[in-house]
């Protein structure tokens, strides 16, 4: 079945960092990002409001609008010191979905003009197949596995 990725509504983010950056090159600023989150200041503490000051971003840096940030096991064995000493205040939340404010207008536009991409969702019984077909230019869509069908 295939199906049209619907363009997720621009809101309004609660932040819990405002800005996170990778290294895959992209605007320079040449000032520090101001940013927020929510931090633990020792590993038996509460999360607290917290704002800081990412480095500058740099000619292989891209600036990223963080909507929301996943906390899983590993940031709780980071705090908890579980895999050797840490550094406080810490703001945990690694997985990230948010977006990048210079690519917006073209979302934006393509939304209006009706464009998406298509997707197939497959089961993980179907990779193989999936694959093959890639392999041999014989695909017109992208492949999502639905992870839900992994036993």
């Amino acid at each position: 079945m295939v199906y049209p990725i619907q363009h997720m509504k621009k809101v309004r983010p609660f932040l819990i960092a405002v800005a996170a950056l990778f290294t895959i090159g992209y605007t320079l600023h040449a000032e520090g990002i101001p940013s927020k989150g929510y931090a633990l200041f020792a590993k038996d503490g509460n999360f607290q409001p917290y704002e800081f000051e990412r480095h500058a971003v740099g000619e292989h840096d891209v600036l990223i609008d963080i909507y929301y940030a996943g906390i899983c096991h590993s940031d709780i064995h980071h705090v908890h010191e579980d895999w050797g000493p840490s550094h406080y205040p810490q703001v945990p939340g690694h997985e990230i979905i948010g977006g990048i404010p210079e690519t917006q207008e073209m979302l934006d536009y393509s939304v209006a003009q009706n464009l998406y991409p298509d997707v197939e969702v497959i089961s993980v019984d179907q990779i193989d197949e999936a694959y093959r077909k890639v392999l041999e230019g014989d695909v017109k869509f992208r492949y999502v596995i639905d992870m839900r069908t992994m036993e």
